[in-house]
């Protein structure tokens, strides 16, 4: 059982959370996890450090299955400025791209013109996938995988340090 969304005066039963290590965790977030979303709503809540929740943009469906279906046009998750200022990070992620996506579209990302911030995303879509980038600081540093085949779930992990 877990607080839910840190109300002290409602409780949720779910699965047991797995243990991870927390420390040096910034930010956990899990669809699948009801205390880090509730399964339906606008607010996706921070299960790690003390930083903004998310507000999601043009409420992204949630599947029983324990994730957001993000469009890959117009819903992402906004954590406003509470990631600011990162100069070391590592980025984990499942990603599952079903469709065609659009060129440059952050799955993840501290940025609006990536000129001081890092993002993963999409860099263009070929016959076989997605092809996928991270990116840090601008364009001094960058590396590309890919392509992703479509279909499926990939796990992505990328770190960065200035």
């Amino acid at each position: 059982m877990n607080w839910f969304a840190g109300q002290r005066d409602r409780l949720v039963v779910n699965r047991e959370y797995p243990s991870i290590v927390m420390d040096g965790l910034v930010l956990n977030l899990d669809a699948g996890y009801v205390p880090s979303y509730p399964t339906t709503g606008t607010t996706w809540y921070v299960t790690s450090k003390s930083i903004a929740n998310g507000a999601l943009t043009n409420t992204p469906p949630y599947s029983v299955l324990g994730y957001l279906d993000f469009d890959g046009t117009n819903q992402w998750a906004n954590f406003g400025n509470s990631l600011a200022s990162l100069t070391a990070l590592s980025l984990e992620c499942q990603v599952y791209f079903n469709q065609q996506v659009s060129q440059f579209n952050g799955v993840i990302s501290k940025t609006l013109d990536n000129s001081d911030g890092w993002e993963i995303r999409t860099t263009d879509y070929t016959a076989t996938g997605t092809n996928v980038q991270f990116r840090y600081k601008g364009d001094n540093a960058t590396a590309q995988a890919g392509p992703l085949v479509n279909s499926r779930w990939h796990h992505i992990v990328a770190t960065g340090d200035s």
